[in-house]
């Protein structure tokens, strides 16, 4: 399967439909530019997301990259530039929708507080 990375508010669409006397509504999700192979090892670099809905292990991913001293370039073809490398699970996706879930009933992103703090300190 695949896994979103970026389930946010915003990325979640409501459609209605006319069906016979009664509207049928249903919800897409969209933005699936970000998608990417669940299972699969992707450099932190290379990742879609929105900070307030992402997933502690991105999270802890993405505080460790940006820790990190940058290196030079790499000087010829045959070496490449070491990044973090992350191993995507479907449970990123779950904890996405779970802070969705929360800001529907708290009316605000539940983690931007932290998150501010944590921009702040970076």
């Amino acid at each position: 399967g695949y896994v979103h990375m970026d389930i946010k508010p915003m990325n979640i669409m409501r459609f209605s439909r006319a069906k016979g006397d009664s509207t049928v509504t249903f919800w897409k999700l969209i933005d699936l530019d970000g998608a990417m192979k669940t299972g699969k090892k992707v450099a932190v670099k290379d990742i879609v997301f929105t900070p307030q809905y992402m997933a502690p292990e991105l999270a802890e991913a993405v505080y460790n990259y940006s820790q990190e001293p940058r290196q030079p370039p790499p000087k010829s073809p045959k070496q490449q530039e070491v990044t973090p490398q992350l191993r995507l699970s479907r449970l990123m996706d779950i904890w996405s929708v779970g802070m969705c879930a929360l800001e529907a009933i708290f009316l605000t992103p539940v983690l931007d507080p932290w998150y501010n703090e944590w921009r702040e300190e970076t």
